[in-house]
């Protein structure tokens, strides 16, 4: 078993990363003084799966153990689905001292984690993430929270888990989609984490996709201490430029077309479309030199992934891209090269017109 920590003062975590730990879920609650009193945050898709073995490893130590299971989807990263959750919380009569173990992928940990972060001002939650995605990125670093008028992540809190524990066996049951989502998180990782990190992520690109487990622990690992370092020095995202902000590479066209399709895109879907397109953008602006253009294009396009986009029309994207998140200026992380990034407001909505037109313009699948 691997072990990252999250350096955070008083607040730091463990993200524990391995093959079959999940068999030790209740051994480490006990270890970490956790309260026997959980409730499980889990989706229909992972209960079917994972949940009533799951719940029988949490009971092993005299917990009890209650369960709260939602329909799967981004759409459930809703106010309402956070009501709902709520008002069974509430119900359930826990007290202060409860934990919420998010069992799932993102969608699941979101939401699971602000309910931690705004019940009774705030409970204890665990993440075990069960997806390629979240295990090697959004189940760390503490961000929580649901969609709000067509806006990704508008309302949450920074909410850090008491631990993560990635079972990397968790991934056997999922469909090559989420294998694929996981990916187009992950191809950031190389971007960001330099050469060393590029050349393994590339170089192992085949094994991932295929999910040779021993190649995908290491990966996640990989990851999360990169994204550890950046979390450690920024937890709230304060920094302009600096900090978790080069997390956020291929995230403004991806966000667009991620919340246009209506979910249709899943987020990791949308994010490596978003880095095709903003490295594109990058190259175009003279920020990325040709060398590392030509690298990185590779790289993101070993992925075979191309989805019908006609549906989308291209001026509710720059509609989208120009109305910002929130109101404030749509924010670029730009690749630079790899291994450094370029954060600019400054991105000319023609160039990013004209380039979503050529990248999506083939086999009758053009942004009209």
């Amino acid at each position: 078993m691997k072990q990252v920590i999250i350096e955070l003062g008083e607040k730091s975590y463990p993200v524990y990363i391995g093959k079959g730990i999940h068999s030790k879920i209740a051994d480490v609650l006990k270890e970490h003084r956790i309260s026997n009193q959980i409730v499980i945050i889990t989706d229909r898709n992972v209960a079917k799966h994972h949940l009533s073995k799951f719940k029988k490893q949490l009971k092993t130590v005299g917990n009890v153990v209650n369960t709260i299971v939602i329909p799967a989807g981004e759409k459930q990263k809703s106010w309402q689905r956070l009501q709902a959750v709520l008002a069974e919380i509430v119900r359930l009569k826990l007290s202060r001292n409860a934990v919420i173990v998010a069992l799932g992928g993102g969608v699941v940990g979101d939401l699971a984690g602000f309910a931690a972060a705004t019940f009774r001002r705030g409970i204890a939650f665990v993440q075990v993430p069960t997806t390629l995605l979240s295990q090697l990125d959004s189940s760390v670093g503490g961000k929580v929270g649901v969609n709000f008028l067509e806006n990704k992540n508008i309302i949450g809190a920074f909410h850090q888990p008491k631990f993560v524990l990635s079972d990397v066996e968790f991934l056997k049951t999922l469909p090559k989609r989420e294998i694929i989502c996981g990916i187009g998180e992950m191809l950031k990782y190389g971007i960001l984490g330099g050469e060393d990190t590029f050349k393994f992520l590339n170089s192992n690109l085949n094994e991932i996709n295929k999910l040779n487990l021993e190649v995908v622990e290491e990966t996640i690992f990989h990851c999360v201490n990169i994204k550890a370092k950046m979390v450690s020095e920024d937890e709230k995202e304060l920094f302009k430029t600096g900090g978790r902000v080069p997390l956020n590479i291929g995230h403004a066209v991806g966000h667009a077309l991620e919340a246009l399709s209506n979910y249709r895109l899943h987020h990791g879907e949308a994010v490596l479309l978003g880095l095709r397109v903003e490295t594109d953008i990058a190259n175009e602006m003279g920020i990325l030199k040709e060398k590392d253009y030509g690298l990185i294009t590779d790289y993101l396009y070993r992925i075979k992934f191309q989805p019908d986009l006609s549906y989308i029309k291209l001026k509710n994207i720059i509609d989208y891209l120009a109305a910002g998140k929130g109101g404030a200026k749509t924010r670029f992380v730009l690749p630079k090269k790899i291994g450094s990034v370029e954060v600019t407001s400054e991105v000319s909505l023609s160039i990013i017109q004209r380039l979503l037109r050529k990248k999506f313009s083939s086999n009758n699948r053009q942004i009209p």
